[in-house]
């Protein structure tokens, strides 16, 4: 079954408690008939993982919104930390396409309102990732001159993030790309200026491009990870604070394999854009550097700051990663069978400091305690007891009570 995730529990909240109200920002109240659609066919096809049903309401609604009442539908979402309703339709229909190609075709055909909001929101969204990728690139440039762990840290996980951003990004160009060669029938002269210059973007050039700057952040990455290793090794060769010798040994127990790999796998093809990379004598100079580290580390170390490390990254994941399902308590059905789908998880962009519940103030880091307790504690159950009492009469009389309890749950995780 096709799911896609938000956070189905905080949007029902928001129209059943308050839908009416009119937002003070906008000048567009929706009607209620418009609210009594959203809560009697949008909530329940989410809750359900009716995804085609999803998108035929909200392409419903959305066909009777004008761009006011969009934008106070979108404001009432954000309240909430919702995402907007385009790119919640971006994110049902892109599932459909990927997920079960056969319903595509059941899908109503976007309409020119939900076209022109994809185009300008993706503008949007693609704008702020290539100004992520320059500030990338600066802090890349900085960690030549002064390299720390922290500064490294960063770069590479930024640089997965941006990875993620881009990936997405270049879906939604082919996405949109699909979208207006759906549009190219019609006459140019029954369409506005807005409608011809929809149907005259390049999205495939933009997907291209998009994909060139992929590959730089991947290079970027590589090269953040064998900084890395040259600076482990000289901290394993003249440091002795233990903090930073048990960062240095991991660095080279975890980006050592990596980045030799990478390089193996490119030797004698010069397909890096960064001369850097491309330098025919970075390889064997990188593995004699491996080598010298790994004696100067000792397999004790290694292998602390391999159990250390690793059981730190699992542990943030327990913590923070949120699933695809159940309002982020759960993963997707298909994990059960499939090594793919067990792995990923939604992580925080930026890593939040644990928070104690008892420190005043407490907002919520993580959003929630431990999954399973939660699932316990929230479940729908019901209980039954029953009682049996058998007594033998012989010389001597005795008498016993067996009592059986049965729990039913409602639903199966």
């Amino acid at each position: 079954m096709t799911r896609f995730w938000f956070s189905a529990w905080a949007l029902t909240a928001l129209f059943l408690s308050g839908a009416a109200v009119h937002c003070p920002d906008t000048h567009a109240e929706l009607p209620r008939k418009q609210l009594r659609e959203i809560e009697s066919d949008l909530l329940p096809a989410y809750e359900q993982g009716e995804t085609l049903a999803f998108i035929k309401s909200l392409d419903r609604l959305m066909r009777r919104m004008s761009t006011d009442q969009v934008a106070e539908f979108d404001l009432m979402l954000q309240q909430k930390q919702i995402p907007k309703s385009t790119h919640l339709m971006v994110q049902a229909r892109m599932a459909i396409a990927e997920q079960s190609p056969k319903l595509v075709r059941k899908l109503p055909k976007p309409s020119w309102q939900e076209l022109a909001l994809t185009v300008k929101e993706s503008e949007l969204q693609i704008g702020e990732i290539k100004n992520r990728v320059t500030e990338h690139q600066k802090l890349l440039e900085n960690s030549v001159k002064e390299g720390t762990f922290e500064q490294f840290e960063s770069l590479i996980w930024e640089a997965h993030v941006l990875e993620q951003k881009l990936d997405s990004a270049i879906r939604l160009a082919k996405y949109l790309n699909a979208m207006v060669e759906g549009k190219q029938y019609l006459r140019k002269g029954e369409l506005n200026a807005e409608q011809q210059a929809i149907l005259n973007r390049d999205f495939e050039a933009e997907s291209q491009q998009l994909s060139k700057t992929l590959a730089n952040v991947r290079e970027r990455d590589l090269m953040a990870r064998i900084r890395r290793v040259l600076f482990s090794q000289d901290v394993l060769e003249t440091s002795g604070d233990l903090k930073d010798r048990y960062l240095a040994a991991w660095s080279i127990d975890f980006d050592a394999p990596l980045v030799v790999e990478e390089l193996q796998q490119a030797f004698g093809d010069e397909h890096f854009h960064s001369e850097f990379l491309n330098d025919d004598q970075l390889l064997p100079q990188l593995q004699g550097t491996i080598q010298t580290a790994m004696t100067d580390a000792g397999e004790l170390l290694l292998t602390k700051s391999r159990h250390l490390f690793t059981g730190l990254h699992w542990w943030n994941r327990g913590r923070y990663g949120m699933g695809p399902d159940g309002f982020g308590l759960l993963k997707d059905a298909r994990a059960v069978t499939s090594d793919a789908a067990l792995f990923p998880l939604f992580m925080p962009e930026e890593m939040p400091d644990a928070e104690p519940p008892q420190q005043d103030g407490y907002g919520g880091v993580p959003e929630y305690d431990r999954r399973h307790q939660f699932i316990w504690a929230w479940e729908y159950r019901t209980v039954r007891q029953s009682a049996s009492r058998k007594t033998t009469n012989n010389s001597t009389s005795s008498s016993s009570t067996q009592i059986t309890s049965e729990t039913q749950l409602s639903r199966f995780y």
